[in-house]
Protein backbone atom coordinates (compact mmCIF):
# COMPACT_ATOMS: atom_id res chain seq x y z
CA UNK A 1 0.00 0.00 0.00
CA UNK A 2 1.20 3.43 -0.53
CA UNK A 3 0.72 7.10 -0.08
CA UNK A 4 -1.23 9.00 -3.06
CA UNK A 5 1.26 11.03 -4.85
CA UNK A 6 -0.19 14.95 -4.31
CA UNK A 7 1.51 17.84 -5.18
CA UNK A 8 1.95 18.34 -1.81
CA UNK A 9 4.25 15.55 -1.15
CA UNK A 10 5.41 14.26 -4.58
CA UNK A 11 9.25 13.98 -4.58
CA UNK A 12 10.60 16.72 -7.47
CA UNK A 13 13.95 17.05 -7.38
CA UNK A 14 15.77 13.39 -8.40
CA UNK A 15 12.11 11.86 -8.10
CA UNK A 16 13.29 8.45 -8.93
CA UNK A 17 14.48 8.72 -5.52
CA UNK A 18 10.94 9.77 -3.82
CA UNK A 19 9.08 5.94 -1.94
CA UNK A 20 5.50 6.12 -1.12
CA UNK A 21 4.58 2.56 0.37
CA UNK A 22 3.47 3.07 4.24
CA UNK A 23 6.18 0.24 4.89
CA UNK A 24 9.01 2.53 4.17
CA UNK A 25 7.61 5.55 5.36
CA UNK A 26 7.00 4.00 8.97
CA UNK A 27 10.15 2.29 9.12
CA UNK A 28 12.17 5.54 8.99
CA UNK A 29 9.28 7.49 11.06
CA UNK A 30 9.93 4.82 14.12
CA UNK A 31 14.04 4.28 13.61
CA UNK A 32 14.53 8.03 13.95
CA UNK A 33 15.49 8.91 17.78
CA UNK A 34 13.73 12.61 17.57
CA UNK A 35 10.95 13.39 14.98
CA UNK A 36 10.90 17.52 13.87
CA UNK A 37 7.21 18.73 14.10
CA UNK A 38 6.50 22.05 12.57
CA UNK A 39 2.67 24.04 12.96
CA UNK A 40 1.92 27.18 12.71
CA UNK A 41 0.94 28.09 16.66
CA UNK A 42 -2.68 29.72 16.54
CA UNK A 43 -2.19 31.80 19.54
CA UNK A 44 1.32 33.71 18.13
CA UNK A 45 0.95 37.65 16.88
CA UNK A 46 4.21 37.22 15.39
CA UNK A 47 2.88 34.32 12.60
CA UNK A 48 6.52 32.68 12.71
CA UNK A 49 5.94 28.87 12.42
CA UNK A 50 7.49 26.54 14.87
CA UNK A 51 9.09 23.16 14.83
CA UNK A 52 9.62 21.20 17.90
CA UNK A 53 11.70 18.11 18.19
CA UNK A 54 9.41 15.18 19.96
CA UNK A 55 9.25 12.09 21.09
CA UNK A 56 7.22 9.42 19.03
CA UNK A 57 5.98 6.51 16.61
CA UNK A 58 3.84 5.07 13.83
CA UNK A 59 1.18 2.99 15.19
CA UNK A 60 -2.67 1.11 14.67
CA UNK A 61 -5.13 1.37 17.36
CA UNK A 62 -8.42 -0.25 17.51
CA UNK A 63 -10.49 -0.47 20.42
CA UNK A 64 -11.31 -3.75 19.47
CA UNK A 65 -7.49 -5.00 18.41
CA UNK A 66 -6.14 -7.71 20.92
CA UNK A 67 -2.96 -5.24 20.30
CA UNK A 68 -4.69 -2.23 22.05
CA UNK A 69 -6.51 -4.78 25.06
CA UNK A 70 -2.66 -5.88 25.81
CA UNK A 71 -0.74 -3.12 25.57
CA UNK A 72 -3.23 -0.15 27.47
CA UNK A 73 -2.27 -2.00 30.74
CA UNK A 74 0.32 0.17 32.67
CA UNK A 75 3.48 -1.71 33.94
CA UNK A 76 2.52 -3.76 36.94
CA UNK A 77 5.13 -4.14 40.10
CA UNK A 78 5.74 -7.61 39.20
CA UNK A 79 7.15 -6.92 35.54
CA UNK A 80 8.83 -9.68 34.22
CA UNK A 81 12.36 -10.78 34.32
CA UNK A 82 14.76 -10.98 31.93
CA UNK A 83 15.21 -14.75 31.98
CA UNK A 84 10.83 -13.67 30.63
CA UNK A 85 9.04 -12.78 27.62
CA UNK A 86 7.22 -9.33 28.53
CA UNK A 87 4.15 -9.28 27.52
CA UNK A 88 3.19 -7.90 24.25
CA UNK A 89 6.79 -6.40 23.57
CA UNK A 90 6.57 -3.64 21.12
CA UNK A 91 9.88 -3.59 19.55
CA UNK A 92 11.45 -0.12 17.96
CA UNK A 93 11.94 -0.76 14.37
CA UNK A 94 15.67 -0.78 13.75
CA UNK A 95 17.36 1.27 10.89
CA UNK A 96 16.98 -0.60 7.30
CA UNK A 97 14.05 0.92 5.04
CA UNK A 98 14.36 -0.03 1.82
CA UNK A 99 15.79 1.69 -0.70
CA UNK A 100 14.18 2.83 -4.06
CA UNK A 101 15.50 3.01 -7.30
CA UNK A 102 17.70 6.22 -7.58
CA UNK A 103 19.39 8.59 -10.64
CA UNK A 104 22.83 6.75 -10.11
CA UNK A 105 22.12 3.24 -8.98
CA UNK A 106 19.36 0.54 -8.99
CA UNK A 107 19.05 -1.99 -6.55
CA UNK A 108 16.07 -4.32 -5.71
CA UNK A 109 14.33 -4.15 -2.24
CA UNK A 110 14.16 -7.28 -1.89
CA UNK A 111 18.38 -7.55 -1.49
CA UNK A 112 17.81 -5.14 1.48
CA UNK A 113 19.17 -6.58 5.06
CA UNK A 114 16.27 -8.39 6.68
CA UNK A 115 15.00 -6.37 9.25
CA UNK A 116 12.64 -7.38 11.98
CA UNK A 117 8.68 -6.20 11.25
CA UNK A 118 6.63 -4.96 14.30
CA UNK A 119 3.45 -6.06 15.97
CA UNK A 120 1.09 -4.48 13.68
CA UNK A 121 1.87 -4.64 10.05
CA UNK A 122 4.30 -1.53 9.22
CA UNK A 123 2.74 -1.86 5.30
CA UNK A 124 -0.64 -0.83 6.15
CA UNK A 125 -2.40 2.21 7.18
CA UNK A 126 -0.96 3.74 10.78
CA UNK A 127 -0.96 7.43 12.84
CA UNK A 128 1.37 8.99 14.69
CA UNK A 129 1.28 8.94 18.32
CA UNK A 130 3.61 12.06 20.03
CA UNK A 131 4.36 12.63 23.53
CA UNK A 132 5.72 15.83 25.04
CA UNK A 133 4.32 18.16 28.56
CA UNK A 134 0.68 18.73 28.79
CA UNK A 135 0.91 22.42 28.42
CA UNK A 136 2.74 22.79 25.77
CA UNK A 137 1.09 24.75 23.05
CA UNK A 138 0.52 21.51 20.36
CA UNK A 139 -0.70 19.78 23.02
CA UNK A 140 -3.19 22.48 23.46
CA UNK A 141 -4.28 22.13 19.66
CA UNK A 142 -8.22 21.61 19.49
CA UNK A 143 -10.19 18.80 19.19
CA UNK A 144 -10.16 19.55 15.16
CA UNK A 145 -6.41 19.40 14.93
CA UNK A 146 -3.63 21.17 13.90
CA UNK A 147 -2.09 20.82 10.64
CA UNK A 148 1.73 20.10 10.86
CA UNK A 149 4.33 18.67 8.79
CA UNK A 150 6.59 16.00 10.45
CA UNK A 151 10.25 14.93 9.26
CA UNK A 152 12.68 12.65 10.66
CA UNK A 153 16.21 11.72 8.55
CA UNK A 154 19.18 9.19 8.88
CA UNK A 155 22.72 9.54 7.41
CA UNK A 156 24.09 6.36 6.47
CA UNK A 157 27.28 7.59 5.03
CA UNK A 158 29.70 10.89 3.42
CA UNK A 159 29.69 9.68 -0.40
CA UNK A 160 33.04 11.31 -1.34
CA UNK A 161 33.47 11.81 -5.15
CA UNK A 162 36.69 13.19 -7.20
CA UNK A 163 35.37 16.56 -7.26
CA UNK A 164 33.86 18.21 -4.41
CA UNK A 165 30.57 19.43 -6.03
CA UNK A 166 29.62 15.35 -6.43
CA UNK A 167 30.09 14.57 -2.80
CA UNK A 168 26.75 13.01 -1.59
CA UNK A 169 24.78 11.28 1.18
CA UNK A 170 23.04 8.12 1.42
CA UNK A 171 20.02 8.92 3.56
CA UNK A 172 16.81 7.94 4.40
CA UNK A 173 14.15 10.58 5.22
CA UNK A 174 10.50 10.92 5.34
CA UNK A 175 8.30 13.65 5.42
CA UNK A 176 4.64 13.75 6.73
CA UNK A 177 1.44 15.82 6.41
CA UNK A 178 -1.41 15.30 8.84
CA UNK A 179 -3.83 16.94 11.47
CA UNK A 180 -2.80 16.85 14.86
CA UNK A 181 -5.26 16.29 17.71
CA UNK A 182 -5.09 15.69 21.49
CA UNK A 183 -6.30 11.84 22.37
CA UNK A 184 -8.87 11.55 25.00
CA UNK A 185 -9.47 7.92 25.81
CA UNK A 186 -7.48 6.29 28.82
CA UNK A 187 -6.97 3.10 26.64
CA UNK A 188 -5.62 4.88 23.74
CA UNK A 189 -3.28 7.25 25.16
CA UNK A 190 -2.29 4.16 27.62
CA UNK A 191 -1.64 2.29 24.49
CA UNK A 192 0.22 5.30 22.81
CA UNK A 193 2.54 6.06 25.77
CA UNK A 194 3.36 2.33 25.92
CA UNK A 195 4.29 2.35 22.38
CA UNK A 196 6.20 5.54 22.15
CA UNK A 197 8.11 4.18 25.11
CA UNK A 198 8.95 0.64 23.80
CA UNK A 199 10.28 2.36 20.82
CA UNK A 200 12.68 4.78 22.18
CA UNK A 201 14.03 1.83 24.07
CA UNK A 202 12.64 -1.58 23.23
CA UNK A 203 10.94 -3.57 26.32
CA UNK A 204 11.31 -1.15 28.89
CA UNK A 205 7.68 -0.26 29.58
CA UNK A 206 7.05 -3.75 31.14
CA UNK A 207 10.34 -3.40 33.01
CA UNK A 208 9.54 0.11 34.55
CA UNK A 209 8.17 1.08 38.04
CA UNK A 210 4.48 1.26 37.54
CA UNK A 211 1.52 1.79 37.56
CA UNK A 212 2.35 5.76 36.45
CA UNK A 213 1.28 8.04 39.06
CA UNK A 214 -1.99 10.70 38.64
CA UNK A 215 1.27 13.39 37.90
CA UNK A 216 2.60 11.62 35.57
CA UNK A 217 -0.36 11.13 33.77
CA UNK A 218 -1.51 14.33 34.32
CA UNK A 219 1.50 16.44 33.06
CA UNK A 220 2.07 13.63 30.09
CA UNK A 221 -0.24 14.71 26.60
CA UNK A 222 -0.26 12.19 23.81
CA UNK A 223 -0.96 13.76 20.22
CA UNK A 224 -2.36 11.46 17.28
CA UNK A 225 -1.47 12.85 14.00
CA UNK A 226 -3.91 11.40 11.15
CA UNK A 227 -1.66 11.43 8.43
CA UNK A 228 -2.78 13.08 4.90
CA UNK A 229 -0.01 12.57 2.62
CA UNK A 230 3.64 10.92 3.59
CA UNK A 231 6.54 10.61 1.28
CA UNK A 232 10.20 9.35 1.75
CA UNK A 233 13.20 9.75 0.11
CA UNK A 234 16.20 7.39 -0.41
CA UNK A 235 19.71 7.11 -1.61
CA UNK A 236 22.12 4.39 -1.68
CA UNK A 237 25.49 3.45 -3.61
CA UNK A 238 28.70 5.06 -4.14
CA UNK A 239 30.29 8.20 -5.66
CA UNK A 240 28.97 9.64 -9.25
CA UNK A 241 32.03 11.15 -11.05
CA UNK A 242 31.78 13.06 -14.48
CA UNK A 243 33.38 10.80 -17.19
CA UNK A 244 36.13 13.04 -17.42
CA UNK A 245 37.29 12.58 -14.55
CA UNK A 246 37.18 9.12 -14.25
CA UNK A 247 39.40 8.81 -17.49
CA UNK A 248 41.86 10.82 -16.10
CA UNK A 249 44.41 8.52 -14.23
CA UNK A 250 45.92 11.49 -12.37
CA UNK A 251 42.91 12.13 -10.93
CA UNK A 252 41.89 9.31 -9.69
CA UNK A 253 45.46 8.30 -8.44
CA UNK A 254 45.53 11.59 -6.49
CA UNK A 255 41.69 11.58 -5.19
CA UNK A 256 40.64 8.72 -2.55
CA UNK A 257 36.67 8.12 -3.71
CA UNK A 258 34.35 5.79 -1.80
CA UNK A 259 31.54 5.68 0.95
CA UNK A 260 31.81 6.68 4.98
CA UNK A 261 29.46 4.67 6.28
CA UNK A 262 27.58 6.59 9.23
CA UNK A 263 25.37 5.33 11.73
CA UNK A 264 24.27 5.69 15.31
CA UNK A 265 26.02 3.35 18.35
CA UNK A 266 24.53 3.21 21.60
CA UNK A 267 26.91 2.97 23.86
CA UNK A 268 28.32 0.77 26.68
CA UNK A 269 25.72 1.82 29.61
CA UNK A 270 26.29 3.99 32.28
CA UNK A 271 24.46 3.02 35.93
CA UNK A 272 22.74 6.16 37.64
CA UNK A 273 24.49 6.72 41.37
CA UNK A 274 21.37 5.44 42.77
CA UNK A 275 20.79 2.67 40.71
CA UNK A 276 20.20 -0.57 42.71
CA UNK A 277 20.52 -3.69 39.96
CA UNK A 278 24.23 -5.14 39.95
CA UNK A 279 24.93 -5.91 36.01
CA UNK A 280 23.27 -4.12 32.99
CA UNK A 281 20.15 -5.93 32.47
CA UNK A 282 19.73 -8.58 29.89
CA UNK A 283 16.82 -7.29 27.38
CA UNK A 284 19.15 -3.83 27.52
CA UNK A 285 22.13 -5.40 26.03
CA UNK A 286 20.05 -7.31 23.78
CA UNK A 287 18.33 -4.19 22.53
CA UNK A 288 21.30 -1.96 22.50
CA UNK A 289 23.58 -4.66 20.40
CA UNK A 290 20.53 -5.71 17.83
CA UNK A 291 20.46 -1.73 16.95
CA UNK A 292 23.65 -1.10 16.83
CA UNK A 293 24.21 -4.62 14.81
CA UNK A 294 20.89 -3.34 12.19
CA UNK A 295 22.66 -0.11 12.01
CA UNK A 296 26.01 -1.05 11.13
CA UNK A 297 24.87 -3.67 8.26
CA UNK A 298 22.15 -1.30 6.97
CA UNK A 299 24.91 1.15 6.18
CA UNK A 300 27.25 -0.98 4.93
CA UNK A 301 24.70 -2.28 2.92
CA UNK A 302 24.16 0.98 1.94
CA UNK A 303 27.80 2.03 0.56
CA UNK A 304 28.05 -1.22 -1.79
CA UNK A 305 24.46 -1.08 -3.17
CA UNK A 306 23.81 -0.51 -6.68
CA UNK A 307 26.48 0.33 -9.27
CA UNK A 308 27.95 3.75 -9.33
CA UNK A 309 27.01 6.05 -12.91
CA UNK A 310 30.53 5.64 -15.31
Amino acid sequence: MEYEKTPRNKINRLGKRGVYDYETVHRIIDSSPILHVAFNPVDDPDGFPVVLPMLGCTAAYSEDNTQADSASTVPAANAPTDSESPPDPTPAAPPGAFPSEDDDNTEDPADAPDIDVDNDDPSGPRSIYLHGWVSARLLRAPDSGTRVCISAAHVDGAVLALAPFHNSANYRSAVVFGLAAPVASPRERAFALRRITDNFARGRWARSRGPPTTAELRSTGVLRVDVESASAKVRVGGPSDDRADLADERVRGETWTGVVPMYTVYGEPIAAPLNGVEGVPAYIERWREESNREAERYAVWAATAGESKK
